[in-house]
């Protein structure tokens, strides 16, 4: 009987030992999961706010290795690759909508009036008849410049420094235009009733009408036509008008833009869709809860802005790498290679990169390795004493 009590006493303290040595390892466990996690935490990535520019940004563009910043109050900023801001110009006008024909010259459209900005000088041209509802309606090539106004008809000025212009009407009788291009062979305008290519001079060669229904948002790229339609279809037409996709999306389609070989397109009930214009197939679907306000894509990403002011990453095959919470929501989207800046409709500018900070990752590798031989030290030695 003794010696089974003793017996009992041995092994309570063995049990005692074994349970003293497993709260010392999680000593060593617990270090290893702290490093761990501020190592992923140090790579997180963030959008810095950059500027505040107090109201809503109409366009962001690289021009000769400068990102420019325009805002609607009339706000202009060059940042370098940094980014930082290297010159901040404030024009005293309102702008509608800006166009880059040249490297050193910026035009604008102020209300009724076609300005130029080249040397630090701001040079008035001419004034249209009526005003453009949409910023999209307005391209320039060169000297030559398109307007689309908002009472349907195109105002097409060949050369601007000798002011010659003329005014086009659509055939298909638009109330307004929602977006013009130049293109190789001429140029392209959307209207809320249909299509128009146009020859180089300015003659109508095609035309297109949407007789039952109308067109809500569209986008011109890489000599495609994406139109989103008020009968919630989308629509992809090659230069020559013919259809290349037409899908029903069953809700209002806000946004669409064509981005290398991508369809993108955004709806109001949240939802967005990326087709494959080669393959005629959608690749991706998804709901962000929110109505999707703009769109973009470089590689293998895409770029999502809501009305509720947040910005989403997607990778192509539908995992969402990032979710951030802007203040306002995002009028701009624009990627330089690895680099992603955002504008919103209150003025402020974020820039994100996606560039592999190479000195991070070979701290981060080796405090995951020193972490990981402190660890295994420090169980070690409590599991042996």
């Amino acid at each position: 009987m003794i010696y089974n009590l003793i017996s009992i006493k041995n092994k309570s303290k063995k049990f005692t030992e074994m349970i003293v040595k497993i709260e010392k390892a999680k000593i060593g466990i617990l270090l290893f999961v702290i490093l761990v996690a501020i190592s992923v935490n140090s790579e997180k990535k963030l959008p810095k706010e950059i500027a505040n520019l107090k109201d809503s940004i109409i366009k962001i563009e690289k021009i000769n290795d400068k990102i420019i910043v325009v805002s609607k109050n009339g706000r202009i900023l060059t940042l370098n690759k940094e980014p930082r801001i290297v010159d901040e110009l404030h024009l005293n006008l309102t702008i509608a909508s800006v166009c880059f024909p040249k490297r050193d010259l910026m035009v604008f459209l102020s209300g009724k009036e076609v300005l130029s900005y080249k040397n630090a000088s701001l040079e008035r041209h001419m004034k249209i008849p009526i005003e453009i509802l949409y910023r999209n309606a307005f391209d320039c090539k060169g000297e030559a410049i398109v307007i689309g106004l908002r009472n349907g008809s195109i105002l097409y000025i060949e050369d601007l420094n000798r002011n010659k212009s003329f005014e086009l009407k659509t055939r298909n009788n638009g109330s307004y235009i929602i977006c013009t291009r130049f293109h190789n062979d001429g140029m392209v305008a959307v209207s809320d009733k249909g299509v128009e290519i146009y020859e180089p001079e300015g003659k109508l060669k095609k035309s297109k009408r949407f007789e039952s229904t109308y067109v809500r948002s569209c986008f011109i790229a890489n000599e495609k036509i994406g139109i989103g339609l008020g009968n919630f279809s989308l629509e992809v037409l090659d230069l020559s008008l013919k259809e290349k996709i037409r899908r029903n999306l069953n809700a209002e389609i806000g946004v669409v833009r064509i981005k290398d070989n991508f369809l993108l397109a955004g709806l109001r009930n949240g939802k967005f869709y990326v087709f494959d214009l080669e393959k005629n197939a959608m690749v991706l679907e998804k709901n962000v809860g929110s109505s999707v306000v703009n769109m973009d894509a470089w590689r293998n990403r895409v770029f999502i802005g809501t009305l509720d002011q947040r910005l989403l990453v997607y990778t192509i095959h539908g995992i969402k790498e990032m979710e951030f919470q802007l203040e306002g929501f995002p009028t701009e989207i624009f990627h330089d290679k690895d680099s992603l800046f955002i504008g919103t409709n209150i003025g402020t500018v974020y820039y994100l990169t996606f560039r592999k900070n190479r000195p991070m990752e070979i701290l981060i590798f080796g405090m995951c390795f020193i972490s990981v031989i402190i660890a295994l030290l420090i169980t070690i030695k409590a599991l042996i004493h």
